[in-house]
């Protein structure tokens, strides 16, 4: 019997957890966490024995003899499979074009020699050699591209910092079980918070580790109607005053008048035949237009104003105007969740310190129109003044009227079935 050192690599690329296998007679029979690992690994390390000896793992190329989903297969040798597989390339390369063909790997790489970053110096290298093809990777993330787009649009980058879970009231967690897939990521911090009393709101259509480790409050809401959830909470933050005026007016474009007859900003070129493309507001003060870089303003959220025949409004009561059409009692049909349950979302993100934590990988953004949900969710953060800035180049930045309350109101949309 002998101990090996070995890792974790199906799973997250480049950053496997390391553990030590006990092997009796060329045979694993136990893992434990390497010493050096500071944070356990989850659970999904620890499967790593079942995985490599069960029945039904390929051990050898199997070739398909029946019809596609008829299960019928038969044993070929390797020789055999990389002809088969060097040869229908080049049938495909040769009448389609090297654009036809995917190099298709991603986070986990399984047996990609030295994980993604090794793509560009084995296979994806041969691939070149070869004339060409598609990497999938480049063209953009399967995993997250929701989030990075809607993120991007709203901040200018898809980093956001919000407050540290050890200063927070409250932690929602929205689509997200870090206890199985970041046990050595978010879930310290997390338990961490949770000893110094911090609460924690779990909404997940299924009660997870997660739930069951942190949940003070467990919501099972209908799978896909989170978006609806959203925007019945933003209802009630907005109809009862418990956001953050100084972050929506300092902050963002909440103030920024926009243009009723085609949805642009109003530009103070509209105003006057010599103005400049900056970006206009109405001060309450002269109840007239003024440039928004003026000091001294007293900065209209709402109301309709005419400005040279132009009709406008702030771009914050174009936003308020939509979550009005989601009242808690439309949402608790649809997403399942009691409309008290609602309100005290609403009530909890809105006693700061709080945040909601959605997950990159999150199920609930791969979908159609999966971005929508997380302009909500980020939009929450923001208009309760739970937001700290954007990470740019690994330097933090606040944002200076980066986020478009305008644009990201005509994203939001009513939740597939």
């Amino acid at each position: 019997m002998q101990e090996v050192n070995t890792f974790c690599s199906p799973h997250c690329g480049d950053t496997g957890c390391e553990f030590v296998v006990t092997v009796r007679d060329g045979r694993a029979v136990n893992l434990k966490v390497h010493p050096k690992m500071k944070y356990p690994p989850c659970p999904k390390g620890f499967t790593s024995i079942q995985r490599l000896y069960h029945p039904d793992r390929l051990k050898y190329p199997l070739e398909r003899i029946g019809e596609r989903g008829e299960g019928k297969w038969r044993r070929i040798s390797w020789d055999e499979a990389l002809e088969k597989i060097a040869t229908k390339l080049n049938e495909v390369k040769q009448k389609y074009g090297n654009e036809s063909v995917v190099f298709y790997d991603y986070m986990g790489q399984i047996g990609l020699p030295d994980g993604r970053d090794g793509d560009n110096f084995t296979i994806l290298r041969l691939l070149n050699l070869w004339g060409g093809c598609i990497p999938a990777y480049q063209r953009g993330s399967l995993c997250w591209q929701a989030l990075i787009s809607a993120q991007e649009f709203l901040y200018g980058t898809w980093k956001a910092a919000l407050p540290p879970d050890s200063e927070c009231n409250t932690i929602i967690l929205w689509g997200t079980n870090p206890a199985e897939t970041a046990g050595k990521g978010l879930m310290p911090s997390f338990r961490e918070a949770k000893k110094r009393g911090t609460r924690f709101i779990v909404i997940d259509p299924v009660f997870t580790d997660t739930a069951a480790q942190l949940a003070n409050t467990h919501i099972s809401i209908r799978p896909g109607t989170d978006l609806a959830l959203a925007l019945a909470v933003m209802h009630i933050i907005i109809n009862g005053g418990l956001y953050s005026r100084e972050m929506v007016v300092e902050h963002t474009n909440a103030p920024f008048l926009v243009r009723l007859d085609n949805g642009l900003l109003l530009r103070w070129r509209d105003v006057t035949r010599d103005g400049t493309n900056d970006c206009v507001v109405w001060d309450n003060k002269t109840n007239a237009p003024k440039l928004y870089r003026e000091p001294g303003l007293a900065l209209a959220l709402s109301g309709t104003y005419r400005v040279n025949e132009i009709r406008c409004q702030p771009a914050w009561q174009i936003l308020s105007d939509h979550v009005q059409e989601w009242p808690p009692r439309r949402a608790e049909p649809i997403t399942g969740v009691p409309e008290e349950q609602i309100r005290d979302i609403a009530r909890a993100i809105s006693e700061n310190p709080a945040k909601i934590v959605f997950c990159p990988y999150a199920a609930l953004q791969r979908a159609s129109w999966g971005e929508n949900i997380i302009y909500a969710l980020a939009s929450l953060n923001v208009i309760t003044g739970n937001f700290r800035g954007t990470f740019n180049q690994s330097s933090r930045r606040f944002p200076n009227v980066d986020i478009g309350f305008n644009e990201a109101a005509r994203k939001f949309m009513v939740p597939n079935p």
